[in-house]
């Protein structure tokens, strides 16, 4: 593990997952089917209704979904910035970088996307 500033930063899957998809809970889809029966001479003889249920599928959020790629891409690629010094801590070593990093860092660390663990 690297340590930053007495901390150990991480992305949490499933919680990326979470701010992404969107479930509703006890929503169920209901597909009707309505079967017509004739005979040969082509008179309805009788009609059937089917109804099938399932769990509502999931959905992603794609304006939240290109948000937080965007925020992921801002934190994690490497924008040619020097080293940081973080013996002063973490918040001292972020102070100095761009805004975008310090909003996507933020915004991503609210939503406890990014996660961090004391040492």
């Amino acid at each position: 593990m690297i340590e930053f500033g007495g901390l150990i930063y991480y992305v949490d899957m499933d919680e990326l997952e979470k701010n992404i998809v969107s479930v509703t809970e006890n929503d169920i889809d209901t597909i009707t089917e309505k079967k017509i029966y004739y005979d040969l001479s082509g008179v309805v003889t009788h009609s059937e209704l089917h109804s099938k249920e399932s769990p509502k599928s999931r959905e992603i959020n794609g304006a939240r979904y290109e948000l937080l790629r965007m925020m992921l891409d801002v934190v994690l690629i490497d924008n040619g910035n020097e080293e940081t010094d973080d013996t002063m801590g973490a918040e001292r070593a972020l102070g100095g970088m761009t805004l975008s990093y310090k909003i996507a860092f933020n915004t991503l660390l609210k939503y406890n996307v990014i996660k961090e663990v004391e040492l």
